[in-house]
């Protein structure tokens, strides 16, 4: 389930992994941010 929610995340809202933390118990954290797209300006 999270990682369908992390892949749904990606796709449509423009997110990208930023981080995954492995726990010696097995257990992780995973941090996402929002992409930031820039826009080229034309003349």
């Amino acid at each position: 389930m999270t990682r369908q929610t992390l892949t749904d995340h990606a796709e449509y809202g423009r997110w990208e992994l930023a981080r995954v933390r492995l726990y010696r118990d097995g257990s992780r954290t995973v941090v996402i941010r929002r992409r930031i797209i820039r826009q080229v300006r034309t003349m």
